[in-house]
């Protein structure tokens, strides 16, 4: 029996060195140093309470039982940072809930170390016989209830907290969170016949054995569900529910943490935690090209499904605290409806650009029409006597001759008398192509009235005005009319010439000018151009 219970207790010390080994691999993790502290204190507890079995003599019993209860009784914090590391709560621990928290252990330490000194813990210490066991017994002093009270309110801390955990955070989390509240729980099960006097066994602790299956449910806890390897991230209320997708990816690229959003975006559950991340969302990978591990970036991206889904994706590097990299969070902001609604503007605004468009076009054909004359194409007079003004005004500032030409049909009343009025419009509208055909672009053609044309050439002096006018009564005199295949005889013009600023110091005497000058070509025979004396 003696020895059955020896070499349980230190195969249970060896497999808690061998987890502290092993997680020494992990150190950089939130939980893993308090978890290699459990390991070796766990490691402590065995060993010394092995070695007070196997021992001989009250003096040596005493020794290892002073070992044994000095790591017992930081158990319970350790188990309590273990939790908080999982948890990402270390932050709730302040130097004085700390401070408070680490008086019961130093107090047993305290009283441990001096029970020849004093009664308040243990005394009256001496050797008995229970069966094959040789096992130190002892009475309870005034603290011990106290103290041992404390300690497992310290336990019940992270009791609740793992619990809480349970209805808080994704699938791997709880499956993590369910077996190391089952590990913590263990040792408290198996200590509970000794704190409720019913042990079968006076004396024997079943603590330190228990601590195997508890090392073997952290065991499982590392490899299978990866505790040490997938950074434990608190889950909070605001991650929970915020509309935005959270993506927390370790520096392999798995998938640590992702949240209702994000799962809800890329159509994916929280069963692909601890997958690689391009297994998982390999579309989105494809979009994102990830960058080195501490370069942030931030980019907009289409995934196409049934409707088109349009995302706002952030990412950011996370660095542990020696300021390694140890993973990246990946935010995406769903501006779906942001970018339907500037579809939907730019299609109001491309609908407002065309309106405005045609409304200019019509603008713009309205005023063609308010200054245009409707029957030849050419500027009408309301047009000329609004040019007049400007175009003396340059002609002056820029020191140019500006010349006009007024142009009548000769005898066209003949071809409305003789034709109808149908006919004498096909007249006028070929003096029109004839008047355009002989001007230059800044030359102004006008209809003046009836049977009139006014031309004005900027910049042309009087002797190259007269040789246009020539070449226009040139043209028109052999100008061949017909109207319905009907010859309507030959055509002549009478064109006065006149020039500013020679023959009048405003358009308009110019002007006159011009029509004088006609007039006198029409009384001394017509077909032919007058010009004007510069005076």
């Amino acid at each position: 029996m003696r020895e059955i219970v020896v070499y349980t207790l230190m195969f249970s010390a060896m497999l808690q060195l061998l987890m502290a080994a092993y997680a020494w691999g992990r150190r950089n993790e939130p939980a893993a140093k308090p978890l290699i502290l459990v390991f070796l204190l766990g490691c402590v507890w065995a060993f010394a309470y092995g070695m007070s079995i196997a021992s001989n003599g009250l003096q040596t019993k005493t020794f290892w039982t002073q070992v044994y209860w000095t790591s017992a009784s930081f158990g319970p914090l350790l188990f309590l940072l273990i939790v908080l590391g999982h948890l990402e709560m270390t932050h709730i621990l302040t130097r004085w809930r700390m401070a408070l928290l680490l008086l019961p252990s130093l107090l047993v330490l305290i009283l441990i170390w001096s029970i020849p000194h004093q009664d308040l813990l243990l005394y009256d210490l001496e050797v008995k016989q229970i069966g094959s066991l040789d096992m130190l017994q002892s009475k309870n002093g005034v603290l011990f209830i106290p103290i041992l009270i404390i300690l497992q309110g310290i336990a019940l801390i992270s009791y609740y907290h793992l619990i809480r955990s349970l209805f808080r955070t994704n699938r791997i989390k709880r499956k993590q969170s369910a077996t190391i509240l089952i590990a913590l729980l263990v040792p408290f099960f198996a200590n509970l016949p000794t704190i409720l006097g019913v042990n079968p066994i006076n004396g024997l602790d079943f603590t330190p054995q228990a601590l195997v299956l508890s090392s073997a449910l952290f065991a499982f806890a590392i490899f299978r569900y990866r505790w040490l390897d997938i950074l434990p991230l608190a889950r909070t209320t605001l991650v929970e529910v915020i509309p935005d997708g959270v993506v927390v990816l370790d520096s392999k690229n798995r998938i640590v943490d992702i949240n209702p959003s994000a799962q809800t975006f890329l159509q994916i559950t929280d069963d692909m935690v601890g997958q690689e991340s391009e297994t998982a969302f390999a579309r989105l990978n494809a979009i994102l090209h990830l960058p080195t591990n501490l370069e942030t970036f931030r980019k907009e991206i289409q995934i196409e499904e049934e409707e088109n889904k349009y995302f706002d994706v952030r990412g950011m590097p996370l660095q542990n605290r020696e300021g390694i990299f140890n993973g990246r969070i990946i935010m995406l902001h769903d501006i779906t409806e942001r970018r339907q609604a500037e579809s939907a503007i730019q299609s109001a605004n491309e609908r407002l650009q065309k309106q405005l468009a045609e409304i200019e076009s019509l603008h713009a054909q309205l005023h063609e029409q308010a200054i245009r004359d409707h029957l030849t194409g050419l500027f009408n007079r309301g047009y000329l006597n609004d040019m007049l003004e400007r175009e003396t005004h340059r002609a002056e500032r820029h020191q140019h001759p500006l010349s006009m030409l007024m142009i009548e049909i000769d005898d066209f009343k003949r071809f409305n008398d003789a034709f109808g009025h149908v006919a004498g419009d096909v007249t006028l509208k070929k003096v029109a192509e004839l008047i355009q055909a002989n001007t230059r672009t800044d030359d102004i053609a006008c209809r003046f009235g009836g049977d009139e044309f006014t031309l004005v050439l900027p910049e042309t002096p009087l002797e190259s005005a007269y040789q246009c006018a020539e070449r226009l009564r040139k043209d028109a005199a052999s100008l061949q009319l017909f109207h319905e295949e009907r010859p309507l005889g030959n055509l002549t013009l009478s064109i006065g010439v006149a020039v500013f600023p020679g023959n009048g110091d405003t358009g308009m005497k110019v002007l006159r000018a011009a029509d004088e000058a006609m007039y006198r070509a029409k009384q001394a025979g017509k077909n032919q151009v007058v010009v004007t004396m510069v005076e």
